[in-house]
């Protein structure tokens, strides 16, 4: 399960924040999601996002292609892996608890397959 948190949206100190910028598409998850696996691909985990959509040296135009860069700082700032009013719940009973879901389900694909 992955939530947009709204708190995300709210911080007031980001001045680049628009008021439109809380509504998400279904393919801009999607493209954000291709860029993560990207970053595993090129093995830049470690790398910034600033460096990954430079036109220098360092940058890959295909992630510029996909998404903006402040989009993609947008989304990775909002992006949480469980939700944020069951969170300190379900941490009490498992650690793992914010990826534990995730985990789970692709074990559970994976068995299935």
């Amino acid at each position: 399960m992955v939530v947009l948190a709204a708190e995300g949206f709210s911080d007031s100190s980001d001045s680049e924040v628009d008021s439109d910028d809380s509504y998400v598409l279904d393919e801009e998850m999607n493209a954000l999601q291709g860029l993560l696996v990207l970053c595993c691909i090129f093995k830049s985990s470690r790398e910034s996002v600033n460096s990954l959509f430079s036109t220098g040296i360092t940058g890959r135009p295909i992630f510029r292609c996909i998404l903006s860069e402040k989009r993609c700082h947008i989304l990775l700032r909002a992006m949480r892996l469980d939700d944020h009013s069951t969170h300190l719940v379900r941490v009490e009973i498992d650690p793992t608890a914010p990826i534990s879901d995730i985990y789970n389900s692709i074990m559970k694909n994976l068995m299935s397959n």
